[in-house]
């Protein structure tokens, strides 16, 4: 009797995944321009509301990133994606009844719909990547995470260039009910997927001590301590760089135009794209510790010539090469913290993860913005990058770079290899 290669198994069942994220991608990067240009064109211009739009869309992985990661351990993952799927379906209805005027509110109204697909959000991305171990072996994990990182790239290049031209033909409420139906389409694909091995029963513990759990393995594990601190700042510097990029493309670039600011959003998208194409060949070259340092460096060191660059072709092209370095960064953290964690823990540490990491985007949009309305916003701009840096230097002289019994090397683990879920 003919038995399938287990290994063909698997590449099925995250194509299935990685189609349906493809589409729900596509998305959110059509949201984000639909959102912040629907407050703009309908509701107001005061700059202060979208700090505030872009704080509560963010802000939940922090409230709720600790407290979700033992019900990702306690419940079955892949119903909880299906379910914030389901969830940003209908707040993005919402939103395009809001937009028709079949729903009345203001931009409060965006604000607490922002929050609440961020709570959806944080909940999908941990059980996602507390999931995908379930599919893939760990052979395989460097590939399936750069996979949905050339494709999240990809479509920040072309979401927004779609929003603006459904916008211009069809109004709000169409790209808003696009957006919904992309994460129906994602939940669809989720149904024929096996349910993950590591749901399971509750710890003796209690709850408290196991939200806890997750933040302690982090800081106990000296690879997952030092990526984290990594992600932190790189993040940190992400949330400024989003925040004010329209006033350095002014200010640096002297380019205000809606089209000129859209080529700089497109370099970087571009870079991106050719970073996750290249990160699983960087792991296998140089490791996950020394690539997710070097994707530091190359990430902190564009931002920071791009401030000093006043001709707007050279600053696309600086652009491009920072955005390479973002994706290193991105796969190296996850696949490090997806190999190292014990399965029974695996959704608690990738929720307190992303609430440390994707917290420094709220904080360092708040605090770099507030402090740049006073110093400059070009000054802040060059401090930042300046501070990543130092933490890439840093990093260097600890077990994530060096070459030690403790340092992963993905490389040596063939595809029959230790199965996920086992520990």
């Amino acid at each position: 009797m003919h038995r399938s290669d287990p290994g063909e198994a698997s590449a099925a069942r995250f194509r299935y995944l990685w189609f349906g994220q493809a589409v729900s991608q596509l998305g959110d990067y059509v949201a984000l321009f639909a959102i912040p240009f629907y407050v703009f064109d309908q509701i107001t211009d005061d700059p202060a509301w979208f700090g505030r739009i872009f704080f509560a869309e963010t802000i939940p992985a922090v409230i709720f990133g600790l407290s979700s990661g033992i019900l990702l351990d306690r419940w079955r993952r892949k119903r909880v994606m299906i379910a914030t799927d389901l969830i940003r379906a209908a707040l993005f209805a919402a939103l395009a009844a809001l937009a028709d005027g079949r729903v009345e509110g203001g931009v409060w109204a965006v604000a607490v719909l922002s929050f609440l697909l961020g709570t959806a959000a944080a909940g999908f991305t941990s059980a996602l990547y507390a999931y995908v171990p379930a599919l893939v072996s760990r052979a395989d994990l460097t590939q399936a995470n750069a996979r949905l990182r050339v494709t999240q790239q990809l479509f920040f290049i072309l979401g927004p260039a779609l929003s603006g031209v459904i916008i211009a033909a069809f109004g709000f409420p169409l790209a808003f009910m696009v957006n919904a139906s992309t994460f129906v389409i994602s939940a669809l694909t989720l149904l024929p997927l096996p349910p993950d091995r590591a749901s399971g029963q509750p710890d003796p513990g209690g709850y408290r001590k196991g939200t806890m759990e997750g933040i302690r393995f982090i800081w106990e594990q000296p690879l997952l301590r030092y990526v984290t601190i990594g992600a932190f700042m790189t993040n940190f510097l992400n949330s400024y760089v989003e925040a004010v990029l329209v006033l350095l493309s002014d200010t640096v670039f002297g380019v205000s135009d809606a089209q000129g600011i859209s080529y700089v959003y497109a370099a970087f998208g571009l870079g991106g794209v050719l970073g996750a194409l290249t990160a699983k060949r960087a792991t296998k070259r140089f490791g996950l510790g020394r690539t997710f340092v070097l994707g530091m460096f190359v990430w902190g060191l564009g931002i920071e010539v791009a401030t000093f660059t006043s001709e707007y072709l050279v600053a696309l092209a600086v652009f491009a090469i920072a955005g390479f370095g973002l994706p290193w960064v991105v796969v190296a953290h996850t696949t490090t913290r997806q190999v190292v964690t014990p399965a029974r823990i695996l959704g608690r540490v990738t929720a307190a993860s992303s609430a440390v990491v994707l917290g420094a985007l709220p904080i360092g949009a708040l605090l770099l913005t507030s402090i740049a309305s006073g110093a400059g916003v070009v000054l802040v701009a060059r401090i930042v990058p300046a501070l990543l840096l130092a933490t890439g230097v840093y990093l260097v002289f600890t077990p994530l770079w060096r070459e030690s019994d403790e340092t992963i090397d993905l490389t040596a683990l063939e595809v029959d290899a230790l199965a996920p879920g086992a520990e």
